[in-house]
């Protein structure tokens, strides 16, 4: 998928401490094959919050030799693995600018962004970037009706109250820390 869909950026949700939670996708060391695909990490680097680490990759066919791709996985480490929300809406804030300034500066593409059930963290990390997208753009944002829209294609999006609450406590959150937007809901 990676390769097919041209994805240059992977956020992982779940802390991983074993790494065979999700599948082995990241060589501990060395490279990792898989299928027609060899996959070389190439550099880790931890957020200087510890928020995240970034792990950089390097896919190779075997195949076809002039394929070549540099991926950047986000390997989130703020989420308590037992908790349906974070215990702040900051490190999401932190990983979306980040993300943002990569974007700005490399090839523009899909990023893959994925949890254990695919739904909980990822739903709530992929709601909250499209409202405080909305908002970057429009000054103006429905949170229930950003909700509504992904819903359609995604209908397990947020799961529980507790979720949904955690999204607009975050934008006000958000709201707050740079109170230039209008917010309506």
């Amino acid at each position: 998928m990676v390769v097919e869909q041209d994805v240059n950026t992977i956020v992982n949700m779940d802390i991983t401490e074993t790494g065979n939670d999700i599948g082995q996708y990241i060589p501990p060391t060395g490279d990792l094959n898989c299928g027609p695909y060899n996959i070389s990490k190439m550099d880790e680097t931890r957020h200087e919050n510890g928020i995240y680490t970034v792990v950089t990759c390097l896919i190779n066919s075997q195949i076809d030799e002039s394929l070549q791709r540099s991926i950047r996985i986000y390997q989130c480490n703020f989420w308590n693995q037992n908790k349906g929300v974070p215990q702040s809406a900051g490190p999401i804030f932190t990983i979306l600018e980040d993300l943002k300034s990569w974007s700005e500066q490399d090839e523009d593409g899909p990023i893959i962004v994925h949890c254990l059930n695919g739904v909980e963290k990822s739903g709530v990390f992929c709601v909250l970037a499209a409202i405080l997208e909305r908002l970057t753009i429009e000054q103006d944002v429905s949170i229930l009706q950003t909700l509504v829209q992904l819903r359609v294609s995604r209908p397990q999006i947020i799961t529980s109250f507790e979720q949904l609450k955690f999204c607009f406590d975050a934008v006000g959150e958000y709201l707050d820390e740079f109170s230039v937007y209008a917010n309506s809901c």
